[in-house]
């Protein structure tokens, strides 16, 4: 079996079971929230820092002299703690860690609760941080929804106005509401105070959408 083959294994089954594992750790995820932690799990440069700080590195065979000296270098940085913001990723090292995992899949006969119970500590995962901030598709979608709502009905479309945005000890947090002229007259709805201007608008748009209901 050729190596890129083991590779294209890998990679799938490192993506099923990291969703897999954040799915269970916390059910309340929503599909973003899965995908934006799948994605921080198994992009190249976090593969590749696992492969440098397992010393994976070892196992590279090329005569590519430019390569082999940016593997050095960048395993060197890793192993002395430097930044890593402005160094290039040599993405053989992220290759390496999915093949191997490719390689482990097929022995343990696509047992992918053993994979994961072996590569979870290869991929440092628990050092991945997990939304504490649930919001349900609905919540996500609801600017879109209010506004296609507002279509269907022939009223005005909403206006977004900001309540408050002050900078927290985490970053920046926003409220916002939201208004729309109905055939009853006006009606608005304040949101939750949200990390982002766009989830602050979503959810004084949820709001808004339950309130006519």
């Amino acid at each position: 079996m050729s190596y890129e083959t083991l590779e294209f294994i890998g990679d799938a089954a490192l993506g099923l079971a990291v969703a897999t594992h954040f799915f269970c750790l916390e059910p309340r995820l929503n599909s973003h929230q899965l995908t934006q932690l799948r994605k921080k799990s198994v992009r190249n440069k976090r593969l590749a820092l696992a492969a440098a700080r397992h010393e994976l590195h070892q196992f590279v065979r090329s005569k590519d002299t430019a390569l082999n000296r940016n593997v050095r270098k960048y395993v060197g940085a890793v192993k002395q703690g430097d930044d890593l913001k402005n160094l290039a990723v040599p993405d053989i090292l992220a290759d390496i860690v999915e093949a191997l995992a490719g390689a482990v899949y097929l022995d343990l006969n696509f047992d992918l609760t053993k994979l994961w119970t072996i590569f979870k500590e290869v991929l440092m995962i628990d050092e991945i941080k997990v939304p504490k901030d649930f919001e349900s598709s609905e919540i996500i979608g609801a600017q879109n929804k209010l506004y296609g709502s507002c279509g269907k009905r022939k009223w005005g479309q909403p206006v977004y106005s900001l309540v408050k945005d002050k900078r927290c000890q985490h970053g920046m947090k926003y409220v916002y509401s939201v208004e729309v002229e109905t055939d009853d007259g006006v009606r608005r709805h304040k949101g939750d105070e949200k990390s982002t201007r766009k989830d602050a608008r979503n959810s004084a748009a949820y709001l808004l959408l339950r309130s006519l209901q």
